[in-house]
């Protein structure tokens, strides 16, 4: 295998993202004064180029490589929603509740609200996820009640009215995150990225065939909600299953509990026993996805096809008994 081919191209891959999440704002000086059909293509395309930006470089950020991005990646999307939210407000002001004014605010919060989703899911132990839940009520009491006072104090005229409404709906959403209401959080199954993975999935299965993991060996099939083919592990008794994919020229890896297999005989003829590690434990399925990423991620970086762990021992007592 050429290592030279299996180096992660994160960095182009990056550049790419950032030139998206700029054009998507960049976009929106063409915008034009009055409500028209111009005014919502333009719309369409910026947050068609803000998708791809932003959850492809969010995946990047969260890419499985042990390093210590987490807490800058957490404090730019804690920042991020505060410099929109009042991006929008103020033009919504200066511009006294123009049509265009107030579809650039509103697409900005939409924006907001994600990137302050993805900082508050970023919180893993309880302490950090307490403190998240913190900041997001006080941003939410502090962004609606003043919405409210600039209203009042503005006499209610139509741009602060507007205005307020906006900031007061922003700020019921930040509370309801707060609450556990979270798009990201991590009730849903974490999906991870590997930067840089360009062998094909055909490829991998021959040379991970023969590794065993917690899950067992891998086998190439379908998953109900992913058009392309799949690179499976497991399910294990409780239906639990590993799998990872290409989509858009980028490798992902994600964990369900109940994957929705188009034959469900074939997941049921892949059922696996997990196997514990050499001191006998087994990894959180929470934490599942996550590994088989940094072994996905170890192998494009090396070439090497290793598990997180020895389970050489364990295999070995199951042959003897």
């Amino acid at each position: 295998m050429n290592n030279e081919e299996k180096k992660p191209g994160a960095a182009n891959e990056l550049l790419i993202d950032i030139v998206c999440l700029l054009a998507s704002y960049g976009i929106l000086f063409f915008l034009p004064e009055k409500e028209g059909l111009l005014l919502y293509v333009i719309l369409g395309i910026s947050a068609f180029l803000f998708c791809i930006g932003f959850f492809r470089m969010g995946f990047l950020f969260n890419e499985p490589s042990g390093t210590n991005k987490s807490g800058i990646t957490r404090v730019i999307f804690t920042i991020l929603p505060i410099v929109f939210t009042a991006i929008g407000l103020s033009g919504i002001y200066r511009d006294q509740g123009s049509i265009r004014s107030i579809t650039i605010a509103i697409l900005l919060i939409i924006e907001s609200l994600l990137f302050a989703a993805i900082a508050a899911s970023d919180a893993k132990s309880p302490e950090e996820m307490h403190k998240a839940t913190l900041i997001l009520r006080a941003a939410a009491v502090l962004l609606g009640g003043s919405g409210i006072v600039y209203a009042f104090l503005d006499q209610f005229s139509s741009g602060s009215v507007i205005g307020a409404t906006v900031a007061v709906i922003e700020a019921i959403v930040l509370w309801a995150m707060g609450s556990g209401n979270n798009p990201f959080n991590d009730e849903n199954n974490e999906i991870k990225i590997v930067p840089g993975m360009k062998t094909s999935l055909d490829q991998l299965y021959q040379d991970f065939r023969e590794e065993e993991t917690q899950l067992g060996k891998p086998w190439i099939g379908k998953i109900s909600t992913i058009r392309e083919d799949c690179l499976i592990y497991g399910p294990e008794e409780s239906g639990f299953c590993v799998y990872a994919y290409y989509n858009y020229g980028r490798f992902y890896v994600s964990g369900s509990e109940s994957p929705l297999f188009p034959k469900p005989e074939e997941g049921e003829s892949h059922k696996v026993n997990e196997i514990p590690g050499s001191d006998g434990t087994l990894l959180a399925k929470a934490n599942l996805a996550e590994a088989y990423a940094e072994m996905f991620a170890r192998y494009a970086e090396t070439g090497k096809v290793q598990w997180m762990y020895d389970i050489t021992g364990i295999l070995r007592k199951k042959k003897e008994n």
